[in-house]
């Protein structure tokens, strides 16, 4: 059964073209939306990073002050 010819009607055959075409169509879609995604995810994660950054400088600073605080004057 391997070899066997398959018949198909002339309309039945535009109909499956049609949705193949359909089909690949939304595949190209999909594969942008994908990307679109990924892109989006990066720049979250950059920005992210960047607020990781400025909470970090903050807590640096407020352990500066808070051991001066705390600490005997030296002055």
């Amino acid at each position: 059964m391997d070899n066997v010819p398959i018949f198909l009607r002339i309309d039945d055959f535009k109909k499956l073209k049609k949705n193949i075409d359909e089909i690949n169509e939304k595949v190209i879609l999909t594969e942008d939306l994908i990307n679109e995604l990924k892109a989006a995810n990066e720049e979250e994660k950059k920005r992210i990073e960047a607020f990781e950054e400025q909470l970090s400088k903050i807590k640096k600073v407020m352990n500066t002050i808070t051991s001066k605080v705390n600490s005997p004057n030296e002055e």
